[in-house]
């Protein structure tokens, strides 16, 4: 993927992290909690699949449990996001699953003011390693670029002989 084409994905995923976070504070004030819930939890999740690929990692194939490895291999592993940010996110998705699958399963006030506040600080840290991510993968690109374009201190300074 270019990197043209990688910021356009990664904008449209987080513009949807973002749409989702919106969605679940909404409900939250709604006192809406499971879907508020849901929301923050997706909103993490396009966040993190932004992130993602910037490292190559894309698709649709990527299950809620298997992004969560991949996103660790790739981030928590190697030291570019500290460890709690990956137990949030697993806090999150557990709380998500079960909002939505337990029957009976109310989310508490509390529990869904956790999960949204995590969702929000989580969205606003992977925002700024994508920012850094990018800067990463453009700077090789445009020295690429440059490559074959004479050196400005190499050329002629135009005198007459």
């Amino acid at each position: 993927m270019t990197p043209d084409k990688l910021k356009q994905y990664t904008t449209l995923l987080c513009d949807r992290a973002g749409r989702s976070l919106g969605e679940a504070q909404d409900n939250f004030h709604a006192n809406s909690y499971n879907v508020a819930v849901s929301q923050a939890y997706y909103a993490m999740y396009d966040a993190a699949k932004a992130l993602l690929a910037t490292r190559g990692v894309t698709g649709s194939k990527e299950t809620d449990a298997n992004l969560l490895l991949i996103f660790a291999q790739h981030f928590v592993m190697t030291g570019d996001i500290e460890p709690e940010w990956q137990v949030l996110f697993e806090k999150a998705l557990r709380a998500r699953l079960a909002c939505g699958y337990e029957a009976g399963h109310t989310a508490r006030r509390d529990e869904a003011e956790e999960i949204l506040t995590g969702a929000e600080n989580f969205f606003t840290l992977i925002k700024k390693q994508l920012e850094v991510e990018l800067r990463r993968i453009e700077l090789p690109s445009m020295r690429m670029e440059r490559q074959g374009q004479p050196d400005e201190s190499s050329q002629d300074s135009g005198s007459a002989g």
